[in-house]
């Protein structure tokens, strides 16, 4: 242990008590991208970016014995690393800036180093950190999440495009992307081919069967590092000018790998108003997808029929939204957030998320939170505290008062990701848009069951 000089406040530091180790390397002259490493105590890796002259290049996941992550932890400690001050320059231009961030108690310590050389304890655990990274076992994620150029995996997009749902396919290798985008109830596919202009600016245009441009898509690419998760926030054009018109395509995260499929069905009953999207398993029969498929089918039917019956909807002046986003579909996991938006008059619609969690192996049942985390944890209180840490910081940015304890001790919705899970909490309509809180494994790290869910998830 290691009595901690720059904290504001004296406390001793166990190897045992730190739960993440990054290198953040932005890059400098020469270098074509930088790259972060992610080191979790549980075993867990991730790599995203690279260099010319690194080797790697893209996003990649990984698993490593923990106790290599301990003795890294150990190394941290011994090189002083939390009596560091926040940052170091040097007199060398040429080189990128590092930064290497640790986890310890939900709290989290970070170290620049512009350049300075003389800074032994941070240079030791780069050094380290290296040295660890070559000897994980990486694999390219099957789904990579951002559009990126190094990304050459397919990719699905959903949204609306002037009130019609519409699903994107893009494929990219390098700049290059191209793919297809349908309506949903429409005859065939438009096929779309452009380029990313920057890792925040993709441009496509769209063919129609007989090679005719019908339209162009100018997307912004807003790429979420905690969720790993891109929306595409698009203006389409036709090709005869005009207004443009907005879209927001949502990504879905499918990771599929035995010939299964995701189709959406539709319900749309357009003098009431209501369109409703939901999910549906192709490509291979067994009971677990069917038990899935009528799962999902069932949670559509019954947000339409409460919306006839408690709103009594009004023709032309009402309206009943449901959408889905896939947050996890894995050969032996589905994650389904589903959002609903029903108005039929007042100041605003109603929403509320709804989620389906669902085991795909043997027969297939739906998954309990609890079946994430070891017995007796006491899970709750350290997703509660996550909770209101992330919505009270959300809050203070508005200028509001922090949010009271009892409104997040308890969950009843729950979705899981690749690198967390996502809770919703029923909140007033004022503050709705915090309902949805992202709670990262890192913070769930002790409590874990290691033959869950949860950390299959995360060493696969």
């Amino acid at each position: 242990m290691i009595l901690a000089g720059n904290l504001g406040f004296a406390q001793t530091i166990g190897a045992g008590e730190i739960t993440l180790i990054e290198l953040r390397d932005e890059g400098g002259f020469g270098v074509d991208k930088g790259f972060e490493i992610s080191l979790e105590r549980g075993g867990v890796a991730t790599f995203h970016g690279g260099q010319n002259f690194y080797g790697r290049k893209g996003n990649y996941r990984g698993a490593f014995d923990e106790k290599q992550f301990l003795e890294l932890a150990q190394l941290v400690i011994t090189n002083n690393f939390f009596a560091l001050k926040d940052r170091y320059e040097g007199n060398t231009m040429d080189v990128g800036t590092r930064t290497i961030t640790v986890v310890y108690r939900d709290k989290r310590k970070s170290v620049v180093n512009w350049g300075a050389k003389d800074v032994k304890g941070f240079l030791a655990i780069e050094k380290a950190i290296k040295q660890l990274e070559v000897k994980i076992k990486w694999r390219a994620e099957a789904n990579q999440t951002s559009a990126s150029k190094e990304n050459a995996a397919s990719q699905f997009f959903t949204g609306k495009l002037a009130g019609r749902m519409i699903e994107i396919r893009l494929q990219f290798d390098g700049d290059a992307a191209t793919g297809e985008y349908r309506y949903y109830g429409g005859k065939g596919a438009l096929q779309l081919k452009g380029k990313l202009q920057s890792d925040k600016k993709l441009t496509l245009e769209e063919f129609d069967p007989s090679n005719k441009k019908t339209g162009a898509f100018d997307c912004d690419i807003e790429f979420d590092e905690e969720e790993a998760d891109t929306t595409l926030s698009c203006s389409w054009q036709s090709p005869k000018g005009g207004e443009t018109v907005t879209t927001f395509l949502k990504q879905q995260h499918v990771e599929f790998t035995n010939n299964l499929q995701i189709a959406t069905k539709i319900i749309s009953e357009k003098r009431l108003g209501i369109d409703a999207a939901y999910p549906q398993i192709t490509g291979v029969k067994s009971a677990a997808i069917a038990g899935f498929n009528a799962r999902v089918a069932a949670l559509a039917a019954k947000g339409i029929r409460d919306y006839k019956r408690n709103y009594k909807p009004t023709p032309d002046r009402s309206s009943y939204d449901l959408e889905y986003k896939i947050l996890l579909a894995t050969d032996d996991f589905i994650s389904v957030e589903f959002s609903e938006s029903a108005f039929a008059g007042g100041a605003y619609p109603n929403e509320a998320y709804y989620t389906v969690n669902f085991d795909l192996r043997d027969s297939g049942r739906e998954l309990n939170l609890s079946e994430l985390f070891k017995p007796k944890s006491n899970f709750h209180t350290a997703i509660a505290k996550s909770s209101l840490a992330s919505i009270n910081k959300a809050m203070k940015n508005n200028e509001a008062e922090d949010l009271p304890a009892d409104m997040v001790s308890s969950v009843e919705k729950w979705a899981i990701t690749r690198r967390g899970i996502v809770v919703y909490y029923e909140f007033p309509h004022v503050i709705f848009a915090l309902s949805r809180v992202f709670v990262p494994f890192s913070a769930l790290e002790e409590k874990l069951n290691s033959n869950g869910a949860a950390m299959s998830l995360r060493k696969n």
